[in-house]
């Protein structure tokens, strides 16, 4: 319904040669000024759940200092995880004779702007090394949904790395550098 009063006003300011094209909100008219500041988006938030180099104390971290910090975190779902030794993959599918069960993941959870969710894509190599996918997660005693970094299979699995099996005290997977 909305729509249909900014294309009426629209159609009705087309017609008048005399002055340029305004829209009409709310019976008012907005200058082309105010029209721009109406329709601009903030930035958007993201939950982003991190179980490696990204976590506090870690050599990439620093890509995270102005995001907030929500707290430490775990994964609801299980996955596997291998390591380079220099850095944690983990894996939502293996080969069948993997040999681990899946565990939960240990790690953090931070509220990232869009510019700092654009960083960390291209620290995972988005779409060729890492996909970010959905998980639910505990944050702050509640159930929510973060993305997370999760190893491409095709790009993984040919590389024979070590599967990571420490666990926390949770009997949760939890990396720590070699």
């Amino acid at each position: 319904m909305v729509v249909l009063s900014f294309t009426a006003a629209v159609a009705h300011q087309a017609f008048r040669s005399d002055e340029p094209a305004k829209l009409v909100y709310g019976g008012q008219r907005m200058a082309d000024s105010q029209l721009s500041k109406s329709f601009m988006t903030t930035p958007q938030t993201h939950r982003v759940f991190v179980y490696g180099t990204l976590r506090r104390g870690h050599h990439n971290h620093s890509l995270l200092e102005m995001s907030k910090f929500i707290g430490e975190a775990a994964t609801l779902r299980t996955y596997w995880m291998i390591t380079t030794g220099v850095f944690p993959i983990v894996l939502d599918a293996v080969p069948a004779d993997f040999g681990l069960p899946p565990l939960a993941i240990a790690g953090e959870i931070y509220h990232v702007d869009d510019a700092t969710l654009e960083q960390l894509d291209r620290l995972e190599r988005k779409g060729r090394s890492y996909d970010r996918k959905v998980t639910d997660v505990y944050e702050t005693g509640h159930m929510v949904q973060a993305h997370i970094y999760i190893g491409v299979a095709d790009y993984w699995h040919h590389r024979h790395l070590p599967a990571w099996t420490i666990q926390n005290k949770r009997r949760e997977l939890e990396w720590t550098p070699s």
